[in-house]
């Protein structure tokens, strides 16, 4: 219940005061040299039943830095040395909302009743030093306090709110491509092989690793194998006099035991053939901060991740071994993962964990997919472009020039200075092309009916083998054998043109017709099946009919006048 003191200094005068922001999370994507700058935009609210007076109304940011931890070498008391300094790193205060700076008005602001919204908005640097929450002697917090100053005898009035400043990786960071690896040979014992595919890890989902084992002595038996995620801290603190305070200690975060099974064995474990054990698992991570923080390496605290493997080896005589190894990691917060005000994922179930696989924030590893069924090897009947709707006209391969099996290289010996051949040279050689007319004639006729006129690779692959074998040399012959294996029969674009037609002379249609003889030939009707014309049969064709010439105007009503002097 309100007390008379309450009402007189006005510390239940608003019902409502507060700070929103609009993201309450800034992200700095990349270091601290690349990061762009961000924008923090907000309102300060305030809902007045009846009418305040103030001195004014302001808001401050503020970012700070504690480092501190528990030496455990004693004092001559018994107890630990506690060591520990907090400084201010960020300060920022924007102009007064309502009046001025405290004192410059004595008599004060009487602001009326009603609701009110200020807003504000500053500009995060790329550099500044991201929030690490999570540790009990060190962390690095920012925050908002919006203050009605009331002035002697009164509350003050004060709203606060938190601001988590998150640096991620840069989708092009190479921590996000890279594979942290180790592999070595036990001299007749074991040779093993222990990969995590991405160094780079979101900050609440699973670590993935593949095991490979492989025994080089007959009765070796494989047991448990522990991985063990390690947590390094090292603090540090300037002094005064140049010396460093430092101290380091290591965090056990989780702990994760593993079995071979039966169906773990396999008779394949590499392309060489060799057997072995391939384990993969997913080593979930904690989902709060309380538990386990982000790498950082900022004003004097350098958090790290390791991951330590632990493989117990049972020999045949007994004793027991032990294969140990260790890869890094790096923890970082994703802002498609937002954690709430106490640092724990909003969303904790298992699918949205499992679902967010941070190879989405890079390419693939090449080395991961260099045995990938190649793209030439695929059935792509329907994707090859152009598509048969394009109306391209661009011939497929084994018709064009680069796909024929042609000894064109005899034609050096006869071409022109210029470089050109000759029209009666090639003019003879398409006469010795043996290709039966009538059977070409009817697959195009059957191919225009369907739609197409692309022939199969393989018909056209005969025809030309079948010359190629007794005009080509062997070594010109191979080597385009070589280019028809590697292509395929995939139909190309619509109305490409058929097989070589034989011409009667080539020189024939060298000839071009006068503009005069062109416009007063008929127009033919477009056939894709039959041979080309030559200059004769063009020049007889009988003429087109002439148009009559109409006046636009007599079509619409008008009657034209003939100018003086004109009939």
């Amino acid at each position: 219940m309100p007390s008379f003191f309450g009402g007189v200094t006005g510390r239940y005068s608003a019902t409502l005061f507060e700070i929103r922001l609009d993201n309450d999370i800034i992200v700095l994507r990349g270091g601290e040299s690349e990061a762009a700058s961000q924008m923090l935009k907000g309102v300060v609210v305030l809902c007045l039943p009846t009418s305040l007076k103030l001195e004014n109304i302001h808001l401050r940011m503020t970012g700070q830095l504690k480092v501190g931890w528990n030496d455990h070498r004693h004092t001559p008391g018994g107890a630990p040395n506690r060591v520990d300094k907090t400084s201010e790193i960020f300060c920022h205060r924007w102009a007064p909302f309502i009046g001025g700076t405290s004192g410059s008005n004595s008599r004060g602001t009487n602001l009326p009743m009603g609701n009110y919204e200020w807003p504000f908005e500053l500009v995060i640097a790329g550099n500044m030093a991201e929030s690490l929450e999570g540790l009990q002697e060190s962390h690095i917090q920012y925050k908002l306090k919006a203050t009605i100053a009331r002035g002697k005898l009164a509350y003050d009035l004060h709203a606060y709110k938190a601001v988590r400043i998150v640096r991620t990786l840069d989708p092009s960071a190479l921590e996000l491509a890279h594979a942290m690896t180790v592999e070595n040979v036990w001299a007749n014992k074991i040779e093993y092989q222990i990969m995590i595919p991405q160094k780079a890890v979101i900050f609440g989902t699973a670590i993935d690793v593949e095991m490979r084992f492989t025994s080089l002595l007959k009765g070796l038996v494989i047991g448990k194998i522990n991985c063990q995620l390690i947590e390094v801290h090292e603090l540090t603190i300037p002094a005064a006099q140049h010396t460093e305070r430092s101290y380091r200690y290591e965090k056990d975060i989780k702990t994760w035991a593993y079995e071979l099974k039966e169906e773990d064995y396999t008779e394949f474990l590499d392309p060489d053939g060799q057997d072995g054990w391939i384990l993969r698992e997913k080593m979930p991570l904690p989902k709060s901060l309380k538990s386990c923080v982000q790498d950082v390496d900022v004003h004097g605290i350098k958090i790290r991740h390791k991951v330590k493997f632990n493989v117990t080896l049972n020999n045949p005589d007994g004793h027991v071994s032990e294969l140990r190894a260790t890869l890094p990691v790096t923890i970082f917060i994703s802002p498609n993962m937002p954690l709430n005000e106490d640092g724990q994922l909003v969303d904790q179930t298992p699918l949205s964990t499992q679902s967010m696989d941070p190879a989405q924030h890079a390419p693939p590893l090449y080395g991961q997919h260099v045995l990938d069924q190649l793209y030439a090897d695929m059935n792509n009947t329907g994707i090859m472009t152009p598509a048969p709707q394009s109306g391209m006209n661009t011939p497929f391969y084994s018709l064009s020039r680069a796909g024929s099996s042609e000894n064109l290289a005899s034609l050096s010996g006869v071409a022109s200075q210029n470089g050109a051949v000759p029209p009666a040279a090639l003019s003879s050689r398409l006469q010795n092309l043996d290709l039966n007319a009538t059977s070409r004639n009817s697959s195009s006729r059957r191919l225009l009916e369907s739609g197409y006129n692309t022939p199969s690779a393989q018909r056209v692959r005969d025809s030309e083998q079948s010359h190629s074998e007794s005009n080509s040399n062997p070594l010109s012959r191979r080597a385009s054998e070589d280019g028809h294996t590697r292509s395929t029969g995939i139909a190309s674009g619509q109305r490409t043109p058929d097989e070589h037609l034989d011409y009667p002379e080539m020189s024939e249609l060298t000839k071009v017709p006068s503009y005069r003889t062109a416009v007063r030939a008929s127009a033919r009707g477009i056939s894709y099946s039959d041979a080309l014309p030559d200059y004769s049969t063009a020049v007889s064709a009988p003429p087109s009919p002439e148009r009559e010439r109409r006046n636009p105007l007599s079509s619409m009503g008008f009657t034209p006048i003939n100018p003086p002097g004109r009939s």
